[in-house]
């Protein structure tokens, strides 16, 4: 899937889809989805984190560099460079999919912090939480 802005005689091939808008974490969290191709803004790469999906990143932007390089010191990426010929972008994308460690980079160090975060939610939302709650910061809130 692209998501890009583009002329109606543009030629793709048939396992192409190109749209001018994508829901992009619909599509992260979808379970056949195993790489996320990127220009390495914040937003992209967190989301692919959050899902636990292998980035494959090209810094396009003053920040991607750093971005990017961050998520390949901590295994869940790989940088690629604009220029990069065809064989370097296809095999950083085959590496990202295939080697298990990618993907165990990004969900293991990640994960336990999302799961964390959503049961204190869950604590707080729908429990009531009353062990969470101070006389001194919300005196109204205790029953």
């Amino acid at each position: 899937m692209w998501c890009l802005q583009f002329s109606a005689d543009l030629k793709l091939p048939p396992n192409v889809l190109a749209q001018k808008w994508l829901p992009q974490q619909s599509l992260l969290v979808h379970p056949r989805v195993r790489v996320y191709f990127g220009h390495g803004g914040v937003n992209g790469l967190n989301e692919a984190v959050y899902f636990g999906v292998p980035v494959v990143g090209m810094p396009v932007w003053a920040d991607g560099e750093d971005n990017v390089r961050r998520l390949v010191e901590k295994g869940c990426a790989v940088m690629v460079r604009k220029g990069d010929n065809a064989d370097t972008l296809y095999n950083a994308v085959v590496r990202a999919r295939d080697d298990p460690l990618y993907v165990q980079g990004a969900i293991g160090r990640f994960l336990p912090t999302a799961k964390r975060t959503s049961l204190w939610v869950f604590l707080f939302l729908f429990l009531s939480c009353h062990f969470l709650r101070t006389n001194t910061v919300n005196p109204h809130l205790n029953s």
